[in-house]
């Protein structure tokens, strides 16, 4: 729980800056900024973005489990 919680925290640090960056950038220069690796350097960052997500959902469902093992697993799911 805690390696998901740390990585998704370090995968998100300025992404959305990034990614903003980078849409700009490439909204500018137009084709050249996509022949220049703008728009790999894109699906890098949404590759990022991506994983990070896997890593947030997988810190909810460590969370989730957690909380039911602490509660003593009264509610169950029919």
């Amino acid at each position: 729980m805690t390696a998901s919680f740390v990585a998704f925290g370090y995968l998100t640090i300025d992404l959305v800056q990034l990614l903003g960056s980078n849409a700009a950038f490439i909204v500018r220069h137009g084709w050249l900024a996509l022949m220049s690796g703008g728009l790999l350097q894109f699906a890098q960052l949404l590759l990022i973005a991506l994983l990070a997500m896997v890593c947030y959902l997988l810190f909810r469902l460590c969370e989730q489990v957690l909380l039911q093992r602490l509660s003593g697993g009264a509610s169950t799911v029919e």
